[in-house]
């Protein structure tokens, strides 16, 4: 809201206009909760007619207010146009009341310049103007805007000065126009040759289900026909909205499926992950353990190669002691052989010199006796 407020002040530096009280007073109101229907109210009062091109700079900016309401201000041609000119990309408000401002010609076109360019305004009130007066071409301007827009749900043309020419126009604009639900024609001049156009543009239209013609001299029976066609459309428009309401109703038991779908697929999605995050984190663990044992084995593996060339290093000498001790055996037989054999030879020698000595003595022995 401050920032609306600081937008006003630097438009009115910007056109050299005085803030205006009134119009800071309605800005204010939204500000201080005052405000709900977040409104713009000028209604019956005098405001200075350079404030328009103000407000219509401002408008064309607009974020703030949903509706508003400019009813009985006597509006000169000039102050409305610069404000409409505003609203042409205005993209807030829905609703605009224009009643009472003497409309014809140059406003008039300024209204259909708005009709054809702002796909936002849905409810348009213009009663007492004159905005059909002398068939001017302003009014078939509007009406060819008015068959383009796609955004006009309610329009209000009471009291407005339309002739069965403009009838005729409006007719035309209807047979195109696809977003119109109601319109007020009361107290014009359409007469018979308008409510006929209009009768035939009730048959091939199939969104409008109120028009309003009372005071514009329609006979009953196309005044009967009028509301028989309309009749058709407002049933067409509740199967319409029945359908409407049963293709919603589909649509969000089928969102409800896709969001039930999307639920299981998520929780079995975070079941998938948690379950693989589980399987990585035994999977490292595991490739830890095995790792540990690897590396268990390979210090058991240098272990036993050690073990195994020692023991390589013990056979070797083993067999080099075995050989010696086999040696030494050998050489102790074939000393002991030697010893035997020395000894046997020492025993014959003694021997054979102990018989020499006795031979000698028995000899001696026989000379001493002879």
């Amino acid at each position: 809201m401050d920032q609306f407020q600081t937008l006003y002040y630097d438009y009115c530096k910007t056109y050299y206009v005085e803030p205006n009280e009134t119009i800071l007073g309605e800005i204010q109101k939204v500000s201080n909760g005052d405000n709900q229907t977040k409104s713009f109210n000028l209604s019956s009062l005098n405001i200075p007619e350079a404030q328009y091109t103000v407000l219509g700079k401002l408008f064309s900016h607009d974020f703030l207010y949903t509706s508003i309401h400019l009813n009985d201000c006597n509006l000169s041609s000039e102050a409305l146009q610069a404000f409409l000119h505003g609203l042409v990309t205005n993209t807030t408000c829905r609703t605009l009341e224009l009643k009472g401002n003497s409309i014809h010609g140059a406003g008039t076109e300024a209204l259909a310049k708005v009709l054809r360019r702002n796909q936002t305004l849905q409810n348009l009130r213009l009663e007492w103007n004159q905005i059909g007066a002398m068939d001017s071409p302003a009014f078939s301007s509007f009406c060819d805007a008015l068959s383009l827009n796609k955004s006009l749900i309610e329009l209000d043309l009471r009291n407005n000065d339309i002739s069965h020419v403009g009838g005729t126009e409006l007719a035309a604009a209807l047979k195109r126009n696809v977003t119109l639900r109601v319109l007020d024609l009361r107290w014009n001049n359409i007469g018979l040759v308008g409510s006929r156009a209009l009768l035939a543009a009730c048959q091939s239209n199939s969104t409008l289900n109120e028009l309003h013609l009372t005071g514009n001299n329609v006979p009953d029976d196309i005044m009967q026909n009028i509301t028989n066609a309309l009749s058709k459309n407002t049933e067409k428009r509740q199967i319409h909205f029945g359908h409407s309401q049963n293709m919603a109703i589909l649509a969000r038991q089928v969102q409800n499926i896709h969001t039930e779908k999307d639920r299981q697929i998520t929780s079995v999605l975070r079941r998938v992950s948690l379950q693989e995050q589980a399987m990585l984190k035994a999977n490292k663990s595991l490739a830890e353990k095995v790792k540990k044992l690897q590396e268990a084995l390979d210090d058991r593996k240098l272990a036993f190669n050690a073990v195994s060339a020692k023991n390589a290093l013990l056979e070797a000498d083993l067999t080099v002691a075995t050989q010696q001790y086999n040696d030494a055996q050998n050489e102790n037989k074939k000393m002991k052989i030697e010893k035997d054999h020395l000894i046997n030879q020492i025993r014959r020698e003694y021997q054979q010199e102990k018989d020499v000595k006795i031979e000698n003595i028995h000899i001696i022995h026989k000379e001493c006796l002879t």
